[in-house]
């Protein structure tokens, strides 16, 4: 009896418990158990913190707790311990290959960005999160102004490339947070390493046009319709011999011979000229030489990501 009434109140100790034990005859003990709140909970790690804190964070359940534990429950010292146990994440898993991802293109009036971001396995860039990072790193990057010290390379005498380098896209604003605050949240969330691989940036003038075309499109997981990706992904530089007048027209021509470019595999600009456009793309059997006379076009080329 000794014995029972002594592991007990061990197991009364360890759970942070309060134990009366009511001896009967020497034959049962029947023990009442005063049960307080967890030791969790004291330390400020309620459950209601927890969500909160997750709801702040997007974090784990576990680790939202083991935050607050370490905070004593104070909320801002919890959202650091966060930050800091996924940097630590992402370091370990830096090294892990990642050869899945996604290409993303944002074209606005004169401008286009493309940022390729890779992840470990295919599943990752299916995810809302994932594709609301391409779709926000992209459309940001279309409207930052680049930086005196990155020269840019000329696709045409009116379009000028931009290969962006890390410090740049990295350190690029989203919102509150940078790229690579996103980028670290992310991989603490799904727990693979994520890379933003290339970022490239494409301005044109009045007389030229830029057009985009996404091979093997994935389904869009976000609120944002006009969101282009997939795992290859062109941007067509036209150059007109005038101001362009119905910009949607050549667009189509654009993203037609994206088409092209994606179906053969990167050819030269001077083969690519003789492949034939589709109905749909302004060719009635046409090539992209003589529909690019018929409309005034002077000069075109591509990127391939």
């Amino acid at each position: 009896m000794r014995r029972i009434t002594k592991g007990v109140r061990l197991w009364a100790r360890a759970k942070g418990r309060s134990v009366s034990i009511n001896k009967s005859n020497n034959v049962r003990a029947f023990c009442t158990c005063t049960t307080g709140p967890p030791p969790a909970a004291k330390q400020g790690a309620s459950l209601e913190n927890i969500k909160k804190l997750r709801l702040m964070t997007q974090a784990g359940m576990m680790d939202c707790k083991n935050a607050l534990v370490a905070s004593g429950g104070d909320m801002d010292k919890a959202v650091l311990w966060l930050e800091q146990k996924v940097k630590e994440v992402a370091i370990k898993k830096a090294k892990n290959p990642t050869p899945e991802g996604l290409v993303t293109i944002h074209i606005s009036d004169q401008a286009a960005a493309i940022t390729e971001i890779n992840s470990e396995t295919d599943f990752i860039p299916r995810l809302e999160s994932f594709q609301e990072l391409a779709y926000e790193t992209t459309q940001a990057l279309s409207k930052a102004p680049i930086q005196d010290s990155t020269s840019p390379s000329k696709l045409s005498s009116s379009t000028h490339l931009y290969t962006l380098n890390e410090s740049f896209f990295h350190n690029l604003s989203l919102g509150s947070n940078t790229v690579q605050d996103r980028i670290f949240k992310l991989i603490g969330q799904v727990g693979e390493n994520i890379k933003l691989r290339k970022a490239l940036k494409l301005e044109t003038s009045a007389k030229g046009v830029l057009a985009a075309y996404v091979h093997d499109k994935i389904e869009n997981k976000t609120q944002h319709s006009e969101m282009m990706s997939g795992h290859i992904g062109v941007v067509v530089a036209l150059e007109s011999s005038k101001d362009v007048e119905d910009l949607s027209k050549i667009r189509k021509i654009g993203e037609d011979i994206g088409r092209l470019v994606a179906m053969n595999e990167k050819p030269e600009v001077s083969e690519l000229r003789k492949k034939r456009l589709s109905k749909e793309g302004g060719g009635e059997g046409e090539t992209v030489d003589e529909v690019m006379q018929k409309e005034g076009l002077v000069d075109v080329n591509y990127v391939y990501v």
